[in-house]
């Protein structure tokens, strides 16, 4: 292929995922650029030039359909009788697809297509056949789609003991609840500090006391019978409700090692290009689709749960709109009210004694999407 050319529209991602996934192949990228999306052509850019130098921008600022027609055939025939061509009409408006497919028509070395990201295939309407989609985009490239950049580099795996403090209070999820709130409120008052002093001495043998144990075991802490002292800081935020992150990070990690997802970052912090920025739980491409997790093991009953939900809605529309998804990760139950806008949102929802199914959940909400 010797061009390759694509509608500039709102679906960056089916525009250019034939292009990125073929790095090894030179070609001339053209851009073909009504008013209306200008301001998506920044997007296109950053990614494009990360496997071609130069690109040609084509402005068409022609709306009917003869002149449409006109303009993209005069554009073809000033190629070399022999170059080859594929031309991307994802997203495109019906008046220009249709002035496309009728320049194409005559233009045999053209070739028109259409991206369906959801149903992960590549039509060639020219030729009439289907392809199957290569999954191949990256978390930062699909960033970029929606003009957000992260330097966050993949994360090491999670440590052997770490992972083993997770399958514990997972596997105890509901024994364990309470207890759990009671340790990332003294976790939290240690900000800043090495020490906390505790209330009263934790009876033994209590879900408290059992928790304080599984956390001394990994290392994160230690239990003086009257403070909990942290080593680091790390740690600390460990105990603080960080370990929920670590277990999505070490099932995350696992499918990414066998191939069900293509990228992954954790903590990952995003910037936008006004500098806005935002931190991201765990954020891991599929399928050329971006998914985002927020972990919480704080108490979201009532009221308290709709902060998140909101919060989560709002950064995924702004991140990659209609080709984002969402989850909450809840390591306590959160009201039925809650659950319900969840699921009014198409928000995925994972919470309590659902957490030992992480592994199985995921690989659900990736096929389903």
């Amino acid at each position: 292929m010797d061009k390759y050319v694509c509608v500039v529209t709102n679906e960056v991602q089916g525009s250019l995922v034939p292009l990125l996934s073929r790095r090894a192949d030179k070609c001339d990228v053209v851009l073909l650029v009504q008013h209306d999306m200008q301001r998506y052509v920044s997007y296109y850019l950053d990614l494009i030039r990360q496997v071609v130098a130069t690109v040609e921008l084509v402005h068409i600022a022609e709306h009917k359909y003869h002149k449409l027609r006109t303009a993209f055939s005069r554009l073809f025939s000033g190629w070399s009788d022999n170059a080859t061509a594929q031309v991307n009409c994802t997203g495109a408006e019906s008046l220009v697809l249709l002035a496309l497919q009728e320049a194409c028509s005559v233009h045999p070395c053209v070739e028109l297509i259409h991206v369906d990201l959801r149903d992960r295939c590549i039509t060639s309407l020219t030729r009439r056949t289907v392809s199957d989609l290569p999954a191949c985009l990256t978390v930062p490239q699909l960033l970029l789609c929606g003009g957000y950049t992260t330097s966050t580099p993949v994360s090491s795996p999670v440590p052997k003991s770490l992972r083993m403090l997770c399958s514990s209070l997972v596997d105890h999820a509901a024994q364990y609840a309470t207890a759990l709130g009671t340790l990332n409120y003294y976790a939290a008052q240690a900000e800043r500090r090495s020490e906390v002093l505790l209330d009263s001495p934790i009876a033994a043998m209590s879900p408290l006391w059992e928790v304080v144990h599984l956390f001394q075991q990994a290392g994160l802490l230690k239990y003086t019978g009257n403070s909990l002292v942290f080593e680091s800081e790390e740690n600390r935020l460990l105990v603080n409700g960080g370990w929920l992150e670590a277990y999505v990070h070490s099932v995350v990690y696992k499918l990414h090692c066998q191939g069900v997802i293509t990228d992954y970052r954790v903590n990952a912090v995003v910037c936008s290009a006004n500098g806005t920025k935002n931190e991201l739980d765990i954020v891991f491409s599929a399928n050329n689709i971006l998914f985002v997790i927020e972990c919480k093991t704080a108490n979201l009953m009532q009221e308290k749960g709709a902060v998140p939900i909101y919060k989560l809605k709002s950064l995924i529309a702004d991140l990659s709109g209609e080709n984002a998804e969402g989850m909450l990760v809840c390591y306590r139950n959160m009201d039925t009210r809650a659950a319900t806008r969840c699921e009014e949102y198409d928000m995925a929802l994972l919470q309590s004694s659902q957490l030992a199914n992480l592994e199985e959940t995921l690989r659900n909400w990736i096929e389903k999407c």
